[in-house]
This record gives structure tokens, C-alpha cells and sequence, in this order.
């Protein structure tokens, strides 16, 4: 009779087995990386409780089809004294099918802060793409966020928990590698399908410009919802378009059922659209937003074919800036004289639905056929 096989000795590899000791006070990073070197295709990496401290960048790169099941929450975090800069503390570029689960990945205040907690983008020989994280946190001081991602697509996150301590996003997407942490800075790939599910995305720097999701170059289809942001005490933009390039846009971004706290200010938006093409077809709907802000969402460039279903507040909503162009957009609330455009700015062809009457104001150009109903 054969011996019965154990599958967890065939399909997992544990990093206690390869030396990690997760005290709290030891460098784990080489027993780590020797455990991560092992992991083959179809294997689950296994990280036992306990706090790993690191010195360099844990790199899982080009893997296929692995997992990354983190048993009681353990803590990864940089090592005191450690110089991450320009570096992440888990790399995952070019993974293709990765689940990551129960993981959480910090950067301590000691040390050079990292550039990112984790990092998801392409690489020369894969397209790192289909990947799900679900109960991860990844927090605390870096240059760029606590997520960088750089091309990688169909991403999902559930139940994910991303905070910044400093002015910087706690989330960031671009096509491009822009830091070049991937390895392929400067290349630009298809950006698509990003999907948030009851996440909480948090910047707890206190000041009053911060950001926390920064959408930079060009992506599509974004999906965020049940999900809930906060500034803390301070404010700023809770989504930072931005983009200078000739293809710069965001297309295909949903945000729906979420709630937004932070401190009253002015200047705080929603959505700060600055991209050479702007933002097209938004799915706004179900907005909490108590913050006592000018505005709602701004725009610098263009709006259009949105779906907006904006909150009741006392403030204005939407605002205009000269030069861009809000176009076949169908906006609906209380909006009577709380969609702002400024002189060079324009409204035109848009469905409006207000209760409170006209929804224009301000010296800019919104007669040219836009339906108020």
C-alpha cells in the first residue's frame, strides 16, 4: 500500500522552515527570500504569526499561480536603521495569478522610509496580471504610497486596509512605471480593471493637501465601492487625476456607495480631474461626504459622459475651471446654482435633474444646450 501523501509538505513552503524567526527583533529578510526563491507554481508561501523585520526588498517576482496566506495577521516590517530608498518591502511585478491573503506590511518610522509597501506592475518578461488580495493592511511613511501600481491589471481587493502617514497617496496607479521600481521605467502599458471592495483607504498625515488614491497617466475600468476614506483631521483630494501626457486619462470609474470623513476644508475635493484628456464616463452615486469643502469635484480639463448623482450639501458641487469643458454629462440632485463655471469654462449638452431649479452659475459658458429638468 503507498504512504498517504501529505499535500501541505508537496504545496507549501513555510519561511519558519528556511530560518525566519518572526521575533520582532532579527533580520528575516534572507530566510524570506530563500523561501521565496523556492516557491514554485501552484505553491503557497506560509507566513506563521509573528512580526518579520526586514532590511531590503522581499522579491516575488515572475511567479505564477501562487498564494501568500499570512496566518494570525503577521507584521512585515522595515528593520530599524534599514535604507529602503527607492526600494518597496514586497515586490510582486510580473506575478500572474497571486493571492494574497491576511498579510500586513508596514514601514516603521526609523530608517529611510521605502518607496512603497507593495509594489505591482510589469516587468520584460510578464505582464503581471489577475491578481486578489483580501484582509491585507499596508501602511505607515512612504515616498510614494503604501500600493504602487504600474500596469498591473485585474487587480482585486477586499476588505483591504491602506493608510499613508504622509502628503503622498496611500494608493497609486499610473501605466507607467514612473519611479521605476518595476524595472521598466518609462514603458507604457494597458492599464485596466481595478476593483476595490469594502476597503478603507486612509491619509493621516493632518495636512490640509494630502491625497489618497493618485490616478496618474492613463487607466480604465476602476471600480471602488463599499468603501470608506478618511483624511483624519486634515483634507485634500481623495482622488488626484493627474496627467500630462498626449493619452493622459481615466475612463470607466466607478464609485459607489462610499463615505468620505476628514477635517472641514475648503480646498478638499472628491475628484481633482488635471489630465490632458480628463475624466470620461464617472459613475458616481451613493456619496457620504459631511466635509465642509467649497466643492465636491473639480475639474481642470474635461468631464464627460458621467453619471452623477450628487449629495444634498449647503456648499457647491461641481466646479469648472477655465479652459475645461463639461460635456454630455447627466447630473442629478439638489443643484440649483451649484455647478460652478468659471470664466473660459464650459457646459454644454448636459442632462441635468435638479429639484432646486437652474443648476448653473458663474461668469463661464453653460446656455449652449444643456436640459435642466
Amino acid at each position: 500500500m503507498a504512504p498517504e501523501v501529505q499535500p501541505t509538505e508537496l504545496e507549501s513552503v513555510n519561511v519558519r522552515s528556511y530560518g525566519a524567526r518572526g521575533d520582532g527583533s532579527s533580520d528575516d529578510t534572507l530566510a524570506i527570500q530563500a523561501a521565496i526563491d523556492a516557491l514554485g507554481e501552484g505553491q503557497v508561501l506560509l507566513f506563521p504569526r509573528g512580526h518579520y523585520r526586514i532590511s531590503d526588498t522581499l522579491r516575488c517576482r515572475d511567479k505564477s499561480m501562487i498564494t501568500i496566506q499570512a496566518a494570525g495577521r503577521p507584521l512585515i516590517s522595515s528593520r530599524g536603521g534599514a535604507d529602503f530608498t527607492g526600494k518597496a518591502l514586497l515586490d510582486l511585478s510580473g506575478s500572474v495569478r497571486a493571492y494574497v491573503t491576511g498579510l500586513r506590511l508596514y514601514s516603521l518610522l526609523d530608517g529611510r522610509w521605502p518607496a512603497a509597501g507593495l509594489v505591482l506592475g510589469r516587468t520584460a518578461t510578464s505582464a503581471g496580471h489577475m491578481s486578489f488580495f483580501q484582509n491585507c493592511l499596508i501602511g505607515g511613511r512612504f515616498d510614494v504610497a503604501p500600493v504602487y501600481n504600474a500596469g498591473c491589471e485585474v487587480v482585486v481587493f477586499q476588505n483591504c486596509h491602506f493608510a499613508s502617514a504622509t502628503g503622498n497617496p496611500s494608493y497609486w496607479d499610473s501605466a507607467t512605471d514612473s519611479f521605476d521600481l518595476t524595472g521598466t521605467p518609462g514603458a507604457s502599458h494597458s492599464n485596466s480593471r481595478k476593483f476595490f471592495w469594502g476597503c478603507w483607504f486612509a491619509n493621516y498625515s493632518g495636512l490640509s493637501d494630502a491625497r489618497i488614491v493618485g490616478l496618474h497617466h492613463w487607466q480604465y475600468e476602476l471600480a471602488f465601492r463599499d468603501s470608506y476614506f478618511t483624511f483624519g483631521l486634515g483634507g485634500g483630494y481623495v482622488f488626484d487625476l493627474q496627467g500630462n501626457e498626449p493619452n493622459a486619462t481615466t475612463r470607466d470609474l466607478v464609485i459607489d456607495n462610499c463615505r468620505v470623513e476628514g477635517g472641514d476644508h475648503a480646498n478638499s475635493r472628491l475628484i481633482y480631474v488635471n489630465k490632458t484628456n480628463g475624466l470620461d464616463r464617472l459613475r458616481l452615486s451613493s456619496l457620504v461626504w459631511p466635509i465642509a469643502s467649497d466643492y465636491v469635484v473639480e475639474v481642470e480639463q474635461n468631464l464627460s459622459d458621467s453619471d452623477l448623482w450628487l449629495p444634498s450639501r449647503r456648499g457647491g458641487l461641481v466646479k469648472i475651471n477655465g479652459g475645461a469643458v463639461m460635456r454630455l454629462n447627466r447630473v442629478y440632485g439638489v443643484l440649483g446654482g451649484k455647478i460652478w463655471v468659471d470664466e473660459g469654462g464650459r457646459a454644454s449638452e448636459n442632462l441635468m435633474l435638479s429639484s432646486t431649479g437652474f443648476p448653473f452659475a458663474g461668469p463661464g459658458a453653460y446656455t449652449d444646450a444643456n436640459t435642466t429638468l
